[in-house]
């Protein structure tokens, strides 16, 4: 008997990023987030990434 069932849309593979959108991040990540994790300061406010308190290293961005 299983303990747990998944639905169907769990298992569709998200459609891939728009080619101006993987240009996009892949400039904000080499020419800010990158950059701002190297110097070990503080992010940049627009990037919108922060610690997670209970896990030190550990980071979450929106």
């Amino acid at each position: 008997m299983p303990i747990f069932e998944t639905l169907p849309p769990l298992h569709r593979r998200p459609p891939a990023p728009h080619p101006a959108q993987r240009q996009g991040f892949r400039r904000v990540v080499l020419d800010a987030f990158e950059p701002d994790l190297r110097t070990g300061c503080q992010f940049r406010l627009g990037l919108r990434i922060k610690g997670v308190h209970i896990a030190p290293g550990v980071y979450e961005l929106t």
